[in-house]
């Protein structure tokens, strides 16, 4: 399941100890660095990244996961998180 969590965070490249889930990396999340999260400019980015590759798959998770290079389950995540439904479309 931890591998599994981490090629989930890590669309690309190696698997880093980053991509753990904290109870197995032995990271606490209050170590974490401001620097290493996403500043809500950035969410705002993905947002609107998220959205437009929705709109240009009219809707179709799979298709929008191979546009943006991750899994389709990040799709349904990052959709569940901004509050994106089929409707916003």
């Amino acid at each position: 399941n931890a591998i599994e969590y981490a090629f989930v965070l890590c669309p690309s490249g190696g698997i880093g100890s980053q991509h753990l889930p904290p109870k197995i990396s032995g990271t606490n999340l209050e170590c974490v660095e401001p620097a290493d999260l996403k500043s809500s400019s950035d969410n705002g980015q993905e947002k609107e990244q998220l959205l437009e590759a929705l709109r240009q798959s009219k809707g179709n998770q799979s298709e929008t996961a191979r546009r943006l290079g991750v899994s389709r389950v990040t799709i349904w995540k990052r959709m569940k998180k901004y509050g994106i439904t089929t409707a916003d479309l």
